[in-house]
């Protein structure tokens, strides 16, 4: 069965009074939202916060979602939106906490001295990434750690595409300028 065929049946299940079958979702998105979610905030507990929040809001407003679009973009749009729901009622950004680098290292196949050159090489950029606007920030974050394509990227961000490339083209510049004024 067609990924889409399968949410569809999902959704109208859950819609038309199954809600135990919310956990179908909870349990093929949980892990992919969580780690998008914890790529903007590097914090465990506010990631696992924010996630829960997402999924109570997709729950809500389910028979809102568009058959014809992904099931997972619309998630990642909630996770997104709900991340700055947070920050705005927080009043706080993303404290970066490098401790929580690891699964960045773990993958890495180099002796010692190699992972601590291209860890600190990934805490600078990562440092760096996260002084840019969210905007910028978050569209690095997709396409490059979520490597998502600059469709859904669109689709996740709710603009056009000519928009993602744009957006995309200004935060690459604006993080070469940041790194280059420190290195200079």
């Amino acid at each position: 069965m067609e990924d889409k065929d399968r949410e569809t049946k999902i959704v109208e299940s859950i819609l038309s009074g199954k809600t135990d079958d919310f956990d179908i979702i909870i349990n093929d998105y949980r892990d992919r939202l969580y780690s998008f979610l914890y790529r903007l905030c590097l914090n465990e507990a506010v990631a696992e916060e924010i996630l829960q929040q997402a999924f109570i809001k997709a729950f809500k407003y389910l028979d809102k979602w568009d058959s014809s679009k992904g099931l997972k973009n619309w998630l990642y749009m909630i996770a997104r939106n709900a991340f700055y729901d947070y920050v705005t009622k927080e009043n706080k950004f993303k404290t970066v906490c490098m401790e929580d680098m690891q699964f960045f290292l773990a993958s890495c196949e180099s002796g010692p001295e190699d992972k601590a050159i291209l860890k600190s090489e990934y805490e600078d950029v990562l440092k760096n990434i996260y002084e840019l606007k969210p905007k910028y920030s978050e569209i690095l974050i997709l396409r490059y750690v979520e490597e998502k394509s600059y469709e859904e990227i669109g689709e996740i961000l709710n603009i056009p595409l000519g928009t993602v490339k744009i957006r995309l083209h200004r935060a690459k510049e604006k993080l070469i300028n940041l790194v280059a004024s420190e290195s200079g």
